[in-house]
């Protein structure tokens, strides 16, 4: 791939690193003249059109990010060039090697390092948090640290896809299964505070020089992360200081709720004043004495005279018995009554009434306060209780209090938190809402949010689905959610446009649609054609429900001015020949109409037979039902046989 131009801009130069979904290769940015580094995905991965779509939509979300300890995203683009397919990201280029490298180089990394590192890391996903972008996959191999010693952290963004795409627990990742956190293990959720267990893996590398869970595969590794303990950092490296061995430990608790909640959090405790101190692992000196300053050091100095020096030994002689024998065992009762009273004073202020401070362990982590008690020559009483809020492992409280002076030996009780206490997620799938909102009260539990839903299955107001599920574990502080279900959605039909179209073209459509066929008219109309409809119960795209009645009128076409027939007196009452020739003497015809029994108006159609044996229409006109039977007359040239029809329907043969 050496001497390709990328987006007619990045030449690139040379490769400088592989990771498992991508190349990453040293370029030239041909317009601003500058290094960059360009991350190419891996030809397994271009082939999938989903995966490829996906790696450009997360890049481009890494691009909004903006800070001092996050890699610089320049620009993202796909392209084709000979027969090969390119996906590629524009990366700002650093001077420098990887976090892994450094911890590879050193061993572990001196307290102040590894604070000084883990801050900039921190910063970073406290910027990318607020963002509501998750990293997934911090690791030191992506966090880049600067010749200048800046921490640079890498692939946000591509971290979601590469994730979901390579942690299928292959050897091929085990370098991503060691930093994952739990909940990612298992499958489930994932937010800010699997970042921050991820960092806390950092660390404890940073500070022992190996990772804490190690296996002889994926799978291995990942269930230790879910069930097994860690082992203090403090264990691997006695320099490491009680409050950093505190915050690596809280990082990596199993339930993410036992963590610190934001990197914001994590960044106050690095803000500690004892986070360097190192005195609590300082070993005991008992009482020293001392010998005063410039006190002369006793000697034993004998002096020796000669016999002849004494003018009377007989004298002395008797002198000396008569010391030994009265007045020396006085002065030895007087001194040991001295001794024995100093002795005893002297017991009494420095070993039987001795008194010591209490120290303050409130807060402070079990294995600190067990050892700053007995530090202080006092022994401990513990009671375990569960808490809101001190973590698991904490001191709530303490008697007596701190300061308070005790003697030597004497008892401080001290309250150990056991965390939030924790019970299963109860069962409110198939409550009703008002029953599961009441339920969970009882419960101790707060509804946080609801969300509605349709349901084929559940009715209207009653709860189908939950979260956390029930039987999972939980807490006063776990936030609950419920849907709640609509009922069956309910499904509309858009009304057809019929106007204009043919009678029997409009039925089916109405049919086809899923409605029903009602009433349908016919009336004269001047715009529409006869047979097509002219008008339409609902409008086009009306919503309408599935069997609603539709009804039509159908044009029966412009009406015939038909000329005017003589008509004859209304009380003539048969049909006869007046001027009595059948075949060519206009004659007087007279038709009695009996109205039907129901509707407002029927229409009254005649018609006679031709010569050549088709209907002729001679009459064609609209009537009232309620005015009564009536006679219709009217001349014609010669007698025929005629039809009468009440609205479309034969009733009559003359």
């Amino acid at each position: 791939m050496l001497e390709i131009v990328l987006g007619d801009r990045y030449k690139i130069i040379e490769l400088v690193g592989v990771g498992g979904m991508a190349l990453v290769y040293k370029a030239e940015d041909l317009i601003l003249k500058r290094l960059v580094a360009v991350k190419v995905l891996k030809e397994q991965f271009v082939k999938d059109e989903e995966f490829s779509n996906q790696f450009e939509l997360e890049a481009q979300s890494a691009a909004s990010l903006s800070h001092p300890n996050i890699v610089n995203v320049y620009d993202v683009g796909s392209e084709d060039q000979g027969d090969k397919r390119y996906h590629y990201i524009v990366m700002e280029y650093i001077n420098g090697k990887t976090l892994k490298d450094h911890i590879v180089e050193k061993g572990h990394l001196s307290n102040l390092e590894l604070i000084e590192y883990s801050k900039q890391i921190a910063a970073a996903l406290e910027a990318a948090h607020k963002k509501n972008i998750v990293h997934r996959d911090i690791k030191p191999q992506n966090i880049m640290i600067t010749d200048e010693g800046i921490v640079k952290v890498t692939d946000f963004g591509i971290a979601r896809i590469s994730t979901s795409a390579t942690i299928t627990y292959t050897s091929s990742i085990l370098g991503t299964v060691h930093y994952i956190s739990p909940e990612q293990a298992k499958g489930k959720y994932i937010d800010n505070k699997s970042d921050l267990y991820s960092l806390g893996i950092v660390m404890y590398e940073m500070s022992t020089g190996e990772v804490p869970f190690d296996a002889e595969n994926s799978v291995g590794i990942a269930l230790k992360h879910i069930q097994d303990r860690v082992v203090p950092p403090r264990i691997h490296n006695p320099e490491l200081t009680s409050r950093i061995n505190d915050i690596i430990l809280k990082c990596l608790e199993k339930n993410p709720a036992d963590r610190f909640q934001s990197a914001t959090a994590l960044m106050r405790a690095f803000r500690a004043k004892d986070l360097f101190d190192q005195s609590e692992a300082a070993p005991r000196v008992g009482p020293m004495r001392k010998q005063r300053a410039n006190q002369p050091e006793k000697r034993n100095v004998a002096v020796y005279k000669s016999a002849e020096s004494e003018p009377n030994a007989e004298a002395a002689n008797r002198s000396r018995g008569t010391f030994r024998t009265k007045v020396l065992p006085i002065l030895l009762a007087l001194i040991l009554v001295t001794t024995g009273f100093f002795v005893i004073m002297n017991l009494r202020e420095n070993v039987f009434f001795r008194k010591t401070t209490v120290p303050n362990v409130t807060e402070r982590s079990e294995p600190d306060a067990l050892f700053m008690i007995t530090d202080a020559g006092l022994k401990y009483s513990i009671d375990r209780r569960t808490h809101d809020t001190i973590a698991r492992g904490y001191i709530i409280s303490q008697t007596p209090s701190a300061g308070t002076k005790l003697k030597e030996n004497a008892i401080v009780s001290i309250v150990i938190s056991e965390g939030i206490q924790e019970k299963e997620m109860p069962k409110y799938t198939g409550m009703t809402r008002e029953e599961a909102l009441n339920a969970a009260q009882t419960d101790g539990l707060t509804i946080d949010a609801e969300e509605m839903q349709h349901s084929d299955t559940v009715e209207a107001g009653r709860v189908i689905g939950q979260y956390p599920e029930a039987g999972e574990m939980i807490n006063s502080k776990t936030k609950i959610s419920l849907t709640i279900s609509l009922g069956k959605e309910e499904t509309y039909i858009l009304m057809p446009e019929l106007l204009g179209s043919a009678e029997g073209t409009a039925l089916r459509a109405i049919v086809d649609a899923g409605l029903v066929v009602g009433e349908v008219e016919r009336q004269y109309s001047s715009e529409y054609p006869e047979g097509t409809v002219m008008w339409q119960s609902y409008d086009p795209e009306a919503q309408l429900k599935p069997n609603t009645s539709v009804s039509l009128v159908i044009s029966r076409g412009e009406q015939k001015q038909e000329a005017p027939v003589e008509q004859l007196p209304p009380n003539t009452t048969d049909l006869t020949a007046a001027d009595g020739d059948n075949n060519l003497a206009k004659s007087v015809y007279q038709f009695q109409i009996e109205p039907p029994t129901d509707g407002e108006t029927f229409v009254v159609r005649i018609t006679k037979m031709t010569a050549e044996g088709s209907e002729l229409e001679v009459y064609n006109r609209e009537h009232e039902v309620g005015g009564g039977s009536f006679t219709l007359n009217f001349k014609d040239y010669a007698q025929s046989h005629y039809k009468i029809y009440y609205d479309g329907e034969l009733v009559k043969e003359l």
